[in-house]
């Protein structure tokens, strides 16, 4: 097995000014593990040539030389399974490193957000939140009176500027000229039907007094 050197300088000393990081150290094994890659597959090709020289030697009855180039396959064959050993456990050491100095950046990055934290968890008082949470749902109770308030308004709106009677006559209308059965839809069907929603509220008001949604949104 040949003595393979890599030349893995030392890092420099801190005095220097240059200290190396750990990922600059990563990336050195990385470099080495891809060249332990390339000898292994230089020794898998040289064990194929030997084995072609011993294939030749026992075709030319060579008994010797075929004994040593059969020696000379098994020795690269080895080298090669060594450099592969070797580049994994390079890789393993790069990955080692890496890891390190994801972890170091991690504990700068939360050793820099805990106080700001505390800070914040500091200005976060339950009561106050609690007292603004009371308001802004009062405020969403008082926008719902309003709306209601402005929804009535544009119904009484749009049923005094559409009579009902005139829409049940274009109702009809369109039924009698598409053959349609629009009896279902439309608002009175006779002089027995039941009044509208809107004129049982309208005839209730003066009897109950005050209308409810008026009595809410003077309470605002």
């Amino acid at each position: 097995l040949k003595c393979v050197s890599f030349d893995l300088a030392p890092p420099p000393s801190p005095a220097m000014g240059n200290k190396t990081s750990l990922m600059d150290t990563a990336f050195e094994m990385k470099l080495k593990s891809k060249e332990l890659q390339r000898m292994s597959k230089k020794c898998e090709k040289e064990e194929k040539q030997e084995r072609s020289k011993v294939k030749a030697a026992i075709e030319k009855g060579n008994r010797d030389g075929a004994q040593v180039f059969a020696q000379n396959a098994i020795r690269k064959k080895s080298e090669a399974l060594n450099y592969l050993r070797m580049s994994a456990k390079f890789d393993a050491v790069a990955s080692k490193l890496e890891s390190a100095d994801m972890t170091k950046d991690l504990h700068k990055s939360i050793a820099k957000t805990v106080p700001q934290l505390e800070k914040a968890m500091k200005k976060m008082d339950i009561e106050d939140i609690s007292k603004d949470m009371e308001k802004f749902e009062k405020m969403l109770e008082d926008l719902d009176v309003r709306a209601d308030y402005i929804t009535q308004a544009v119904d009484a709106t749009n049923a005094a500027s559409t009579p009902a009677d005139q829409v049940d006559d274009l109702l009809k209308q369109v039924g009698e000229e598409h053959q349609l059965d629009v009896s279902n839809m439309l608002t009175a069907v006779g002089p027995s039907a039941a009044p509208l929603p809107q004129q049982q509220q309208a005839a209730a008001a003066p009897a109950a007094g005050e209308d409810p949604l008026m009595a809410r949104l003077n309470a605002l």
